[in-house]
């Protein structure tokens, strides 16, 4: 799917100047209430936000769009990495973002590699679904559980074909733990493709080259207003509440040298996540043209924000029970050399100076 534009040097040089000049000018908002003028002379002079334009980073979609990073005490620069070759894990790595919206498992990997970095604030919870072809689908809603799998393959001659994005995402290792675990049957029984994202699980459905998929909001939304021969199979909330999925990663050189910034861009996300929730017309607006009215009209954005799926937080608390799944995921998989211990992921510092 369309990931949105990226924003050129030029538009970045403009918010960057807009942001300096309101400052300037007296623009109080956050800055001026959290005494962040002292800060200013202090810290940075500008800060560094690596996100894409999809639901797990919702807040980071909406505090762009909305120009509300003006209201930070420093410069901020927003990269997009919607349709970038570079990764955010890479840019982090580098050292070029101070602010990173990424999965929990890209966060874990970050952990196990030595990042200087941890997860402040969670994004998103219980934003998965599991859904089928048709041709799947109704055997499912006939025998749930291992048999439906059996009965597809006796009906089909062959395993069900299940299309996830990489295997160091947040979905394969959901996927993995819903089939061992709650479903009963083992994944090795039936035929699990990784692919580079989210567009190619989208078409290999679509197509018929997947039989089912774990996939987030929008996409859902998007597939079954296409008509889309798909049905839900189960939702994340149903066996998992708090299941972590888009988190917020902050170099240590802003979380460790300039706490009351780290804070006080968490107020913002947490802000966002309540204009989410109480604005979801207006967000969803903003949501259509981070991702494309083209590939997400409004109406779509909102009926995607009204999901099962669309569940918005920043309390990183949330998430910490169900996060050990995934450092054992991540570890069984091999994309860590270690275990990581869940209590290493996490600062908790930052959300609670609020």
């Amino acid at each position: 799917m369309d990931l949105g534009r990226p924003k050129s040097p030029r538009e970045r040089a403009s918010n960057a100047t807009r942001r300096r000049y309101l400052r300037l000018a007296g623009g109080s908002g956050i800055a001026g209430l959290a005494g962040c003028t002292a800060l200013s002379r202090s810290g940075p002079d500008e800060i560094t936000v690596g996100y894409k334009p999809m639901f797990p980073f919702l807040q980071a979609l909406l505090l762009d769009e909305r120009g509300e990073f003006d209201r930070l005490s420093v410069d901020v620069e927003t990269e997009n990495f919607g349709e970038s070759g570079l990764t955010i894990m890479q840019s982090f790595g580098r050292g070029d973002l101070d602010v990173a919206f990424v999965g929990i498992t890209p966060a874990i990997v970050m952990q196990d590699r030595g990042l200087p970095g941890k997860v402040v604030a969670a994004n998103n919870v219980e934003g998965f679904v599991f859904v089928g072809r048709d041709s799947f689908a109704e055997r499912w809603a006939d025998h749930e559980g291992p048999v439906a799998f059996d009965a597809f393959e006796e009906e089909r001659g062959r395993p069900v074909e299940f299309a996830t994005p990489p295997e160091s995402s947040v979905a394969y290792v959901l996927l993995h733990h819903w089939l061992e675990t709650m479903v009963g049957q083992p994944p090795a029984d039936v035929d699990v493709t990784a692919m580079s994202g989210a567009g190619p699980v989208r078409q290999a459905l679509v197509s018929g080259e997947a039989d089912a998929t774990c996939i987030m909001e929008p996409i859902r939304t998007i597939l079954t207003r296409a008509d889309a021969p798909i049905s839900r199979l189960a939702w994340a909330g149903e066996f998992m509440s708090g299941q972590p999925g888009g988190v917020t990663v902050m170099h240590d050189r802003l979380r460790n040298d300039h706490p009351d910034l780290a804070a006080e861009f968490l107020e913002l996300h947490e802000e966002a996540t309540a204009f989410a929730t109480e604005n979801p017309d207006e967000a969803a607006e903003h949501v259509s043209n981070a991702i494309g009215s083209g590939t997400l009209p409004p109406e779509a954005a909102r009926e995607a924000l009204n999901s099962e799926a669309a569940n918005f937080v920043t309390d990183p608390r949330e998430i910490v029970d169900d996060t050990p799944l995934f450092c054992d995921g991540m570890a069984d998989l091999e994309r860590t050399e270690a275990r990581i211990d869940a209590e290493d992921v996490f600062d908790f510092g930052p959300y609670d100076r609020l």
